[in-house]
């Protein structure tokens, strides 16, 4: 299967944020590592070469896993097909022809894009998360009364 694992251990900052974090921030950080995840796959769908259609629907994004204090998801294709996704993900055009805008690295090319960013993206979509939560939880109060 061709896979691209994101996780948390590069980025020092949300590792930080995630150890010393109460317990409810934890879940917002995977979903926001979904949601970056979902951009990378949204990019790569646009990239992998169709030709029956049975590569580009076996794509997928794990649920993220947390061990300790690291968070990750695996953005993948292949499940029958693995020997396939892996020989189309790896041979350059000069090897095998792509359709353009499909191509080979359609998974790592859109990882390589987004992840200077991810971190940045991550820490904006978790403050974006706990301002609706408290928004959410202030507008509840206000009805309460």
């Amino acid at each position: 299967m061709a896979t691209a694992p994101i996780s948390l251990q590069g980025f020092p900052a949300l590792r930080h944020m995630l150890r010393t974090a109460p317990r409810d921030v934890i879940p917002l950080a995977e979903a926001a590592l979904v949601e970056e995840a979902q951009v990378i796959f949204r990019r790569s769908q646009m990239l992998v070469p169709v030709q029956t259609g049975a590569l580009k629907s076996s794509g997928t994004v794990s649920e993220p896993k947390r061990e300790g204090s690291t968070v990750s998801v695996e953005l993948g294709y292949g499940g029958a097909a693995a020997g396939y996704a892996m020989f189309v993900h790896e041979f350059p055009p000069d090897r095998a022809f792509h359709q353009p805008p499909t191509q080979y690295k359609y998974l790592s090319r859109p990882v390589e894009e987004r992840q200077p960013d991810i971190e940045r993206n991550m820490a904006k979509r978790i403050e974006n998360m706990i301002q609706k939560a408290l928004a959410d939880g202030q507008t509840r109060q206000s009805e309460g009364q």
